[in-house]
């Protein structure tokens, strides 16, 4: 089993000077081999229909190119897990205010939380997000997921993705998610309508990690606009 990891958005708190609303960390996970080197073909046929020759990442590569990408790769069979963290709704202090410890977090629940869907996995992470994830060595990493869930990843290698296909398509996943939950005028559905499929149960997932902090937060809401409502003196 081989997995792939990328992140999209950031983990700032400062709302009204454009964070993002929510952190995004996908993996993709393949069970067939041969199915990467198909990936590979593909994105060969994306190139040569659109020119493009930079790294894929979603949040700078045009929409003509996105729309090619995902045309041209559907076929492809692997299954995206996913952690979306609606950042307003995370009270621990240490995630709040320190970015590194979020994306470290982040990729520790996302890998270690999959009961037991990961398997005996070797793990890529794009070498320069290491220290972004605070995730100081390959074994660190080993040890923090197999301690959630025993015998999840064997080997963990980080890696340039500007070489590697598997972290460009983990980046492309995790912007198609970011996109369609983040809470403002440029939210779109369109991208994560094409790779769907992909977060179907029961090896992908799309885990919605503050969802009950937020059905809470709207219930309070509720309350409060009843006694608002409410004529009684």
């Amino acid at each position: 089993m081989l997995v792939y990891v990328d992140d999209s958005g950031d983990s700032g708190q400062k709302f009204d000077k454009n964070s993002s609303t929510h952190l995004v960390m996908a993996a993709c996970i393949f069970t067939d081999y041969t199915q990467l080197e198909l990936l590979s073909e593909a994105i060969r046929l994306v190139r040569d229909e659109t020119g493009f020759t930079r790294e894929f990442k979603f949040s700078s590569t045009r929409n003509k190119v996105k729309e090619k990408f995902f045309e041209k790769t559907w076929h492809i069979r692997y299954s995206v897990r996913a952690i979306s963290i609606e950042k307003r709704f995370l009270y621990e202090e240490k995630l709040r205010t320190d970015g590194s410890a979020l994306k470290a977090y982040a990729i520790h629940r996302l890998l270690g939380n999959n009961f037991g869907r990961i398997q005996n996995a070797k793990v890529f992470v794009d070498g320069k997000d290491t220290e972004a994830f605070e995730v100081p060595d390959h074994a660190y990493l080993m040890r923090q997921v197999n301690k959630r869930t025993a015998n999840s990843v064997r080997e963990v290698r980080f890696i340039d993705s500007k070489q590697s296909i598997g972290i460009q398509t983990a980046d492309m996943m995790a912007g198609a998610i970011q996109r369609a939950v983040r809470m403002d005028d440029k939210q779109d559905h369109r991208w994560f309508n094409y790779m769907k499929p992909r977060t179907k149960y029961p090896m992908g997932t799309v885990w919605d990690f503050c969802k009950k902090e937020r059905l809470e937060w709207e219930r309070q809401q509720a309350l409060s606009t009843m006694k608002e409502g409410d004529p009684t003196p």
